[in-house]
């Protein structure tokens, strides 16, 4: 196993978990978003698009990020009892969500929230280290 990797995805894994959290506070609050490139982060995340079987994406990625932090964080430690390879599933239906999320952005909403392709890329990232810890590249 690729310990480097593995810390990367931590670190992605928190990134990721604290970008989920700072969207889910700002929809809270009902703010404007600070929304870097001209982006329209409110009515992305505003949008009939913001969740999935009536869970907040949000909250979709404080869980997906959570999972993979202390998945990882634990086969670190070799204490894990979720594996590599259920991980990488994991990362897998995550990215997928993700290419899915930014397909309706571009394509259905015609207006893209920057956090949101940062936290896709986040995704990307972590799925590309978790083929590389379970073997597969």
């Amino acid at each position: 196993m690729h310990m480097i990797d593995v810390l990367f995805i931590c670190l992605f894994a928190i990134l990721g978990l604290y970008l989920s959290y700072y969207l889910w506070v700002k929809k809270q609050q009902d703010t404007e978003f600070n929304c870097p490139l001209k982006g329209k982060c409110h009515d992305v995340v505003h949008s009939q698009y913001s969740k999935f079987f009536g869970i907040p994406i949000e909250l979709t990625g404080m869980i997906y990020y959570s999972v993979i932090l202390i998945g990882y964080s634990l086969t670190y430690t070799r204490t894990s009892l979720i594996t590599t390879d259920v991980l990488f599933l994991i990362s897998t239906a995550a990215v997928s969500f993700s290419v899915y999320l930014t397909i309706i952005q571009i394509f259905v909403l015609r207006k893209l929230c920057t956090w949101c392709l940062v936290s896709a890329l986040f995704s990307m990232v972590i799925f590309i280290l978790a083929m590389r810890v379970s073997g597969i590249i």
